[in-house]
């Protein structure tokens, strides 16, 4: 167990620090379909093998076998009787719910079933765009400043049945029929951290890709990741293990259980979401010395934040979110880094109010949205109207972060509502462990870069 808890460590520790320098890119393997409730390929292929009098059990050639139906049974019948059994059943995936928590810049499949996309719609309510054709690859560059989700379908699509990857006719044509696909699949392998799901690593397809990009690249200062359950009944399996990590570059967490998969999928994302820290608050008419203090506060907050790697999240209130973007987007440029990496601005409907002059649904909605993939929540000011003393929409954050088990971290010395949320803190400190021995520095209107290194250092002893 603790050569297991150790060895997870490390490939969370590597495949996080990773994250930092590329995009991720998710690859999905038929065993996440299976543990969907979709029949593995021997499952998908067994009735129509016996109606031509094929045992499986003697056979694991599966586009071999497939090529043999379609000679026999004709492509129509056979690709109608897969359509049955494909397009009627759930697509409920706990792997796939996993990985949606993670920062997914594209997803692959060699999956002809709707699994990934379906799971995708019920997470973020979204349809993703589709590509599974090399025309299709147009419809990456044309939505590429608005699409937030592109799935690769490296095997065709359910609803087009001409484009399944399905007999051993179909593989030995793959490289002539998919030629813009496979370049894109090795510019992005080359680019992006691929993390494998519920991959066997026998398909030729994604293995050659790898070699490719290996010998045309040789050794990148790059990994790509999975997690395998231990297969017991191969002699070789370290070996095989061994030889996924010396030839293709891809790391290896081995598990004994595929119900423990998702569990380091949220250990993954948990460590992820505490590196992003989201900032509250507002103000509009303030001393000039409050607001003095709060200006050298927030630039030197947030240049620590940049130079430890965090990534700055803004809801972008009145004036104190231009505080937060402009000291971040200026260190960004002065320091020569990716701006979308280290910062994300995600301004919500302030002025959205019912007729109880309450914020309505749409405003929560989108203040929720604000914090999406943050693990920290920092308050500071929080003051609505030029003569208030504190702002019901910077409460109305605090409450959400609160409920989507994001860490706080109130200012009080930054004063208003800010103050009321680190007073309010403060009297039900045991909830809040810790911050129970910084809890009255964050109240220290004395020293406000004094002040910034003991936010950074309450953030870092949160990640432990």
């Amino acid at each position: 167990m603790q050569e297991y808890i150790k060895a997870k460590k490390v490939f969370i520790d590597n495949f996080t620090n990773q994250l930092k320098l590329s995009n991720l890119s998710f690859f999905l393997g038929a065993g996440v379909s299976v543990g969907a409730g979709f029949p593995s390929w021997e499952g998908l292929l067994e009735d129509i093998a016996n109606d031509i009098g094929i045992d499986l059990k003697k056979e694991n050639d599966y586009y071999k076998i497939f090529q043999y139906c379609v000679n026999e049974l004709g492509l129509s019948t056979v690709k109608q009787r897969v359509y049955e059994k494909l397009s009627t059943l759930s697509y409920k995936s706990e792997g796939i719910e996993s990985a949606l928590k993670l920062p997914i810049d594209s997803f692959w499949t060699t999956n002809f079933d709707q699994v990934l996309e379906r799971n995708i719609e019920f997470k973020h309510a979204v349809r993703p765009i589709i590509i599974y054709k090399d025309t299709d690859l147009t419809n990456v560059q044309a939505n590429l400043s608005r699409a937030n989700f592109k799935v690769f379908k490296l095997n065709g699509h359910l609803e087009d049945r001409k484009s399944w990857v399905l007999t051993q006719s179909d593989l030995e044509k793959y490289r002539d029929d998919h030629s813009g696909m496979l370049t894109f699949l090795r510019r992005e392998l080359v680019q992006n951290t691929f993390f494998f799901l519920g991959n066997s690593f026998t398909d030729t397809v994604i293995l050659s890709a790898l070699s490719e990009v290996k010998k045309y690249f040789g050794e990148l200062n790059q990994y790509h990741y999975t997690i395998l359950k231990r297969d017991k009944k191969r002699q070789d399996f370290d070996f095989f293990i061994k030889d996924l990590e010396r030839r293709y570059g891809i790391k290896t967490l081995v598990v004994d259980s595929y119900s423990e998969i998702p569990i380091v999928l949220d250990e993954i994302s948990d460590r992820l979401r505490k590196r992003q820290i989201f900032f509250s608050g507002s103000f509009r008419s303030i001393l000039k010395e409050e607001q003095d203090f709060v200006t050298i506060l927030s630039e030197k907050l947030t240049t620590l934040l940049l130079e430890n790697s965090f990534k700055i999240c803004s809801g972008m209130g009145r004036r104190l979110g231009d505080l937060i973007a402009g000291n971040s987007l200026r260190w960004l440029v002065e320091n020569n880094h990716i701006v979308s990496k280290s910062l994300v601005l995600r301004p919500d409907k302030y002025y959205q109010h019912g007729s109880d002059g309450k914020p309505n649904d749409i405003t929560r909605r989108m203040r929720e949205y604000a914090q999406h993939d943050s693990g920290i929540a920092v308050f500071l000011c929080g003051q609505e109207r030029d003569d208030a003393n504190g702002s019901e929409g910077t409460y109305q954050e605090f409450k959400i972060a609160l409920e989507n088990n994001l860490k706080v971290i109130p200012i009080g010395a930054t004063g208003y509502e800010a103050r009321k949320i680190w007073q309010e803190v403060k009297n039900n400190i045991t909830r809040y462990g810790y911050l129970e021995k910084y809890i009255d520095r964050l109240d220290d209107k004395t020293n406000p870069d004094e002040l910034a290194r003991v936010v950074v250092q309450i953030i870092k002893d949160i990640q432990q």
